[in-house]
């Protein structure tokens, strides 16, 4: 038989340099305490891998937004902005050409909830910061 192992939930005690451990139901993950670039979702994804990080995920941003907004995170300017993260939803726009168009999940302008979906293929120079 297999060993079942649980994922941890607590937040990480050792996460790199500019970066603050995160307690999570999905498990936890380190986020960086400033947003560390500025560009297009494919230069996101870029700088991020070059650092050995990732993008993070909607669901691990908008927790990680939850616990700055209540104290328990020193997050910088984590509200008042769209940022990239690195999930992305299905979007019918209505045509036979476009739909289900796949774009990018950006959060963060007014609130830990509200979403933004933009189009992948589009330029957009919107900041973000990695996860790992």
């Amino acid at each position: 038989g297999t060993v079942r192992k649980a994922i941890p939930t607590t937040a990480p005690t050792s996460c790199p340099e500019g970066m603050v451990g995160v307690a999570a139901e999905s498990g936890g993950f380190c986020i960086e305490v400033e947003r560390s670039l500025n560009g297009d979702i494919r230069k996101a994804e870029k700088a991020c891998a070059m650092a050995g990080k990732r993008l993070c995920q909607a669901n691990e941003w908008q927790h990680a937004c939850e616990q700055a907004r209540n104290g328990s995170l020193p997050l910088k300017d984590i509200i008042g902005n769209w940022e990239w993260t690195g999930s992305y939803a299905k979007y019918d726009v209505g045509t036979a050409y476009f739909s289900n168009e796949l774009r990018s999940i950006l959060l963060g302008k007014s609130d830990c909830q509200t979403q933004y979906l933009y189009p992948s293929w589009r330029e957009g120079p919107f900041p973000g910061r990695c996860c790992k």
